[in-house]
């Protein structure tokens, strides 16, 4: 691919020519080896599933492909290949139904079990857990997105309000994300008048910037149902302080989506921890 922009004047030299592989190809074409390695018909070239010309063959293509994009010339899209969806075989059976404990008051995002701390040092050894209300993860698999995100608030609130009214108060968190608020706290009497069923929640305007998702090497999402019968579910929700963590506030958010045992519909959810501190060791 240098070697053609380099031929097509597009760079002056191969060392200028940054080349990156990326993106989601949604398939897989097994392994791809020279003519010669495919006539040893070892591991990797007895899987080169297209024959022994496969490698020069894209290497035709790639160059072909740079060449256009250095002249700026469009490229004949080719044959598309099959749509074979409907034939896949699939042993796991579909997401049946997703449930919350509605009647405790419960929602899809909301915590079921608290922080296990206020505070975590960043020398390395702390690790902060939180556990949500949750669904089936396959309802939507958050492809190039996350399950989960730890933030640091960047600025402070200038106002806040409590959602939920006494004595039947009935809010979530969801419903600072729907105000396009922040999640603060949960509470049974919150703005001085007490919930006999339900919670109250603060929200606020605070600002955060995400630090680590999902795909984080300091980042741990364990989700489970409470028994194999049982309709809810929880995402465990871990971060490993790494060391040297800058000092601040931070907090620990959870997304997905359930699907609605009436309409069978699919809706996302949100839900955050309340908030903790980084300190140094």
């Amino acid at each position: 691919v240098k070697a053609q922009l380099v031929a097509d004047g597009a760079v002056a030299s191969a060392d200028e020519a940054i080349v990156v592989i990326s993106g989601l190809s949604n398939t897989y074409s097994s392994y791809t080896t020279t003519y010669e390695e495919y006539q040893a018909q070892r591991y990797e070239g007895a899987s080169t599933v297209y024959g022994p010309n496969t490698h020069r063959a894209y290497v035709e293509l790639f160059e072909g492909l740079a060449s256009a994009l250095a002249k700026g010339e469009s490229v004949d899209p080719g044959p598309s290949p099959p749509d074979l969806t409907d034939k896949q075989i699939s042993l796991l059976p579909s997401v049946i139904l997703d449930g919350v404990a509605v009647e405790s008051g419960k929602w899809y995002g909301d915590i079921e079990t608290d922080l296990n701390g206020d505070s975590f040092k960043n020398d390395g050894s702390a690790e902060a857990t939180v556990t949500f209300n949750s669904a089936c993860p396959r309802n939507d698999r958050k492809t190039q997105g996350s399950f989960l995100t730890v933030e640091r608030k960047v600025a402070d609130a200038t106002s806040s309000e409590w959602m939920g009214t006494a004595p039947f108060c009935a809010a979530h968190v969801k419903d600072c994300a729907e105000a396009g608020l922040v999640y603060v706290q949960s509470s049974d009497s919150g703005d001085g008048h007490s919930c006999m069923t339900g919670m109250k929640v603060q929200c606020d305007n605070s600002q955060w910037v995400t630090v680590a998702t999902d795909g984080d090497v300091e980042t741990v999402f364990h989700w489970y149902r409470s028994s194999v019968a049982s309709d809810r579910s929880y995402a465990e929700v871990k971060w490993k302080v790494p060391a040297g963590t800058p000092a601040g506030t931070y907090r620990i958010s959870h997304s997905g989506t359930y699907l609605d045992g009436l309409d069978r519909k699919y809706y996302d959810f949100t839900g955050a921890s309340e908030a903790f501190t980084v300190v140094g060791a």
